[in-house]
């Protein structure tokens, strides 16, 4: 069963290379809210290949 990619919206297969992402949003004065992004490889490294390591 393929998942939509977070970026293109086309499925991505379990059983290929892929990109699992977990997002948190943090609110202060609610309940924080978790999500699982899947993007295809290329799709992940075209969208977050600028992203910098945390310091």
């Amino acid at each position: 069963m393929s998942h939509p990619c977070a970026v293109c919206g086309r499925g991505v297969e379990p059983d290929t290379d892929h990109v699992e992402i977990e997002a948190e949003t943090i609110w202060m004065d609610d309940r924080n809210d978790k999500r699982s992004y899947i993007l295809h490889l290329g799709c992940a490294m075209r969208t977050i290949d600028a992203w910098e390591e945390p310091v």
